[in-house]
């Protein structure tokens, strides 16, 4: 028996990631005398992709594809940037950028590893960083703490959302973050992405790891899935037990036979004694069973007083039932240790996951940036 190997055929459709504004319209008024006006402020609020035209700046949308308009295999990783400036605005503008990725929460549930009904998301994680160019006037916005997470990676089921899915990626501690009237400054968003199942794996219960987000790969796959693969394919691995275990059956029935229609299981061996085993034997005996003795091994008399064992089969001894139940249960033990392993959790909770994305009409990460007017009068 092989495990169902389906990791590396398992293909997601096209994960596509959006982003936009959503900014007020720099305008403020004041009253004047005589023949002055009021002032419209200059907005000029921008944003580009790391795919847009070098140094334009969009004030309607951006392209930003996280995911490089491709499909989406489990261990699967990449990066992904987009800047957004004040643009020189006469205005200071309060900004935020928040993530909706409530398409790559709840999937489904299923078999995971033998263990039923288990809940199933799409096990993706985000880190993200944001940078201030050099010689900044304003300071680079803080980036939220993700829980549970010192690495920075967070999970989106982890992070509490408002009512449209929507979640601010910057800490809002101390403050929103701004660009100052007439700031020329730019933030960068680097935003990191993996399909990485050592994240969510111990929520099924069927295994306990510690997640694992490096991605040197140094031998075939990502550091968290090679060591379960190892276990599984390693030598001595337990595929190479479940292998012994098998072979351990099928040579004990080559030697031993099978249990007769009549649920008896008797069959004949070559007598393994030695003629001085044989002589120490039947010196043990008396007269009568000493006649039956010979009978049974071969003995006869060699006209010198001594024996003569030729060679003989006698039954065997074994206790074939015990035997032969014990290397059964023994085999069962290194199937079930294969199902229930780390890679079979791996491999199930990864092929569920597939399936459920792929039967989405679509799969959206959105990332929307905001930008709001600060009236003169008003204190940062």
């Amino acid at each position: 028996m092989k495990l169902r190997r389906v990791l590396i055929i398992l293909i997601v459709l096209v994960l596509i990631s959006s982003a936009f504004f959503s900014s007020s319209l720099a305008r403020f008024t004041d009253e004047f005398a005589g023949s002055d006006t009021a002032l419209i402020a200059k907005w000029n609020f921008g944003a580009r992709g790391e795919d847009d035209t070098a140094g334009e700046f969009y004030n309607k949308g951006f392209t930003f594809d996280l995911f490089n308009a491709e499909s989406v295999e489990p261990m699967d990783f990449g990066v992904k940037s987009f800047t957004f400036t004040g643009g020189g605005s006469d205005v200071a503008i309060l900004y935020d950028v928040q993530m909706n990725a409530d398409d790559l929460l709840w999937l489904t549930e299923g078999t995971v590893a033998k263990t039923v009904r288990t809940a199933v998301y799409a096990p993706f994680v985000f880190k993200i960083i944001a940078e201030i160019n050099d010689g900044a006037v304003d300071t680079a916005p803080p980036v939220f703490s993700p829980p549970d997470y010192d690495s920075g990676w967070f999970r989106p089921v982890d992070i509490t959302t408002d009512e449209d899915g929507y979640f601010s990626i910057f800490d809002h501690t101390n403050g929103e973050p701004f660009f100052s009237p007439g700031s020329m400054d730019s933030v960068t968003v680097t935003v990191y992405w993996q399909w990485n199942t050592s994240c969510y794996i111990n929520d099924t219960g069927t295994a306990f790891v510690s997640p694992d987000t490096s991605t040197e790969i140094s031998e075939t796959y990502l550091p968290y899935y090679q060591a379960a693969y190892d276990e599984y394919y390693g030598p001595g691995g337990l595929e190479d037990r479940r292998e012994a275990a098998a072979d351990a059956v099928s040579d004990y029935l080559d030697e031993h036979g099978s249990p007769a229609s009549d649920g008896t299981w008797e069959h004949d061996v070559d007598c393994e004694l030695s003629d001085e085993e044989h002589n120490s034997e039947y010196e043990s005996l008396d007269p009568e069973a000493k006649e039956d003795y010979l009978l049974e091994h071969g003995g006869t008399d060699d006209g010198t007083g001594g024996i003569t064992w030729s060679a003989h089969s006698v039954l065997c001894s074994a206790d074939h039932f015990r035997e032969y139940n014990d290397l059964v249960d023994e085999e069962h033990d290194a199937i079930d240790a294969c199902e229930t392993s780390l890679m079979a959790a791996y491999d199930d909770y990864d092929t569920l996951a597939a399936d459920a994305l792929a039967a989405k009409e679509s799969v959206k990460v959105i990332f929307r940036i905001k930008g709001d007017q600060i009236a003169p009068e008003q204190n940062m």
